[in-house]
């Protein structure tokens, strides 16, 4: 594909995730996301898996809401290789994978979270920001799947797509403060962002890295963004003290 046709197709996806999302945030994701409040008793005080926190419980809902959206996704793949949610559609293998934070702990993940080889295509060499040398970041997936579809061999691009929650918990209450889908360049594009949608995450490996989403936010063919908000607690964040508030306020304005 050209350039411009695959950013038409990554943005085509991110709308159709989104209005999955938007059309259901009110009276299915934000109740769902919360349940977890009418049962507190039962896990407050009980030790939380460090690496894992909330997410199992989130991943729960929005995977579940999705794939009961698949209609517009086609069919869920079985590879071992992949996101977390994996659909191949008529035209492109698309990639869908969850990312929480808590703005007490981690806010920064929320626009730069933590990724492995297995969510991207993307293969860049770059420099980490107070450190000499070069690093190198290669993903897993290609840019383009070979299918054999009844012995007819097609081509479909790798898309690539984050649901980022930034949440808080509290005495056993949970909070959802913002809810954001983004959409990571697919490795065919890495000559038109170059190092920008990279950064080092955490360990320094050829197989993890942060996806920096606020300093992607735009398709830079089609001028369309790449990052659409799907939810905003604006009273929560008025009226709370939350770590990097203004750099928050940026990243969603």
């Amino acid at each position: 594909m050209e350039d411009k046709d695959l950013e038409n197709l990554e943005f085509s996806y991110l709308e159709t995730i989104s209005a999955i999302l938007k059309a259901n945030i009110r009276n299915n994701i934000l109740p769902a996301l919360k349940s977890m409040n009418k049962i507190s008793s039962h896990w407050v005080n009980i030790k939380k898996d460090e690496d894992k926190g909330y997410d199992v419980g989130f991943e729960r809902v929005i995977y579940s809401l999705l794939q009961q959206g698949s209609s517009d996704l086609k069919n869920a793949n079985s590879s071992p290789i992949g996101s977390d949610l994996m659909f191949e559609s008529d035209d492109a293998v698309i990639h869908i994978d969850l990312k929480s934070n808590q703005p007490s702990t981690n806010i920064g993940d929320h626009w730069q979270p933590k990724i492995e080889a297995n969510q991207s295509s993307y293969k860049i060499n770059y420099n980490k920001k107070g450190q000499g040398g070069t690093f190198a970041f290669e993903g897993n997936l290609p840019n383009y799947y070979k299918v054999n579809d009844g012995g007819t061999i097609k081509e479909l691009p790798a898309l690539t797509y984050f649901i980022s929650i930034l949440y808080n918990v509290s005495e056993g209450k949970c909070e959802i403060i913002n809810i954001n889908v983004s959409c990571m360049p697919n490795g065919q594009l890495s000559d038109v962002y170059g190092t920008e949608p990279i950064g080092a995450g955490g360990n320094i490996s050829k197989k993890k890295c942060r996806f920096k989403m606020g300093r992607c936010k735009k398709f830079k063919l089609i001028n369309e963004k790449r990052l659409n908000k799907i939810y905003i607690n604006r009273n929560y964040i008025r009226n709370n003290s939350i770590p990097s508030k203004m750099q928050l306020l940026k990243f969603l304005s």
